[in-house]
């Protein structure tokens, strides 16, 4: 932590003195958090970057931490039991303080890059999302407090799809089609990074964390976004291929259930391998696909985008035959 920042969190009244012990911790690209014991407290203080932790120049809005906090809390009155407490915020200095959840909630990617691929969780998950869709779903107040598309296009459409779509001019209208599509998309509250490495889980509980891309937009992103995670383990994680399979169709079953509209199947259908190309041709690539494995990411999706499927039965089962066909 700077001293600068320390600083202003005593100043602030956040922290009372030189024996407050700030820690970093792990996390994504685009925030620094902070382990804090003070007086006897333990909690973590959250501050949004201007310039993500990426090689490519990559820019964004730092108060899109005050929208992370407004997520949390409307997602606390429809699942209370899955989102952390919120302590305080502070508009100005870019930064909020919240609750510390203990060791025993574990990272669900750190849980599937270990082999440990349980659908319950990909239900879970899954039906979670589906119920904040559908109880935010056409809310227009909510709609009012997250007009964020300007941030979601510099966090999501434009490092994700429209820079890996400048990377493949066979399928680049298509591509720029579809980030038009969500741009323009009023549905529901997203959270934007609604991922294994956000999500938490102890036993039966999960816990959402990192919503700072969040935004009343397009449904099928989210879904997508969570469904093409899964999808990049099951090519990984080679010995649990059928687990992580039955995950995608596990979790996409229950977000169609909790969500009861049918409207957002084609258009996730079309994202997931957009999402997947993004991955590995996009600004912020998955860490643990080697080369060969990139390869068959970027053959299958480019196919995919250039002969779309509308049925997500359909297209799990063309990925299957692709994993089965291109086995070692």
């Amino acid at each position: 932590m700077s001293p600068q920042f320390r600083q202003q969190l005593l100043d602030d009244g956040i922290i009372s003195g030189d024996g407050a012990v700030c820690e970093p911790m792990a996390g994504g690209i685009s925030s620094d958090i902070y382990r804090v014991e003070d007086a006897g407290r333990i909690f973590v203080v959250k501050r949004a970057l201007s310039q993500l932790k990426v090689e490519a120049e990559w820019h964004a809005d730092p108060a899109r931490n005050g929208y992370e906090v407004a997520y949390l809390n409307r997602v606390r009155q429809i699942v209370p039991e899955s989102v952390p407490t919120v302590y305080s915020h502070s508009e100005d200095g870019g930064y909020f303080t919240m609750e510390l959840l203990g060791p025993e909630f574990l990272n669900w990617k750190t849980l599937m890059l270990g082999a440990c691929c349980d659908s319950n969780h990909a239900r879970t998950a899954a039906s979670i999302l589906g119920k904040i869709h559908r109880e935010t779903w056409g809310n227009l107040q909510i709609q009012s407090e997250f007009e964020t598309t300007g941030g979601f296009h510099d966090l999501r459409l434009e490092p994700y799809l429209l820079t890996s779509a400048e990377r493949h001019a066979n399928i680049r209208d298509r591509i720029r089609a579809e980030a038009l599509r969500i741009r323009d998309s009023r549905q529901c509250l997203v959270h934007g990074d609604f991922s294994p490495k956000n999500l938490l889980f102890c036993e039966g509980q999960m816990m959402i964390l990192d919503c700072e891309v969040a935004w009343f937009g397009d449904a099928a992103f989210d879904v997508a976004f969570l469904l093409h995670h899964l999808v990049l383990k099951s090519l990984h994680v080679a010995e649990q291929r059928d687990a992580c399979l039955k995950m995608v169709g596990g979790a996409w079953s229950a977000y169609r259930g909790r969500l009861g509209k049918d409207d957002v199947e084609a258009a996730t259908v079309r994202l997931v391998p957009m999402l997947m190309l993004a991955r590995v041709d996009g600004k912020s690539p998955v860490e643990y696909l080697p080369d060969r494995e990139k390869d068959l990411v970027r053959a299958f999706a480019v196919d995919s985008i250039r002969h779309p499927l509308e049925k997500m039965s359909d297209w799990l089962s063309s990925w299957s035959e692709f994993l089965e066909a291109n086995e070692r």
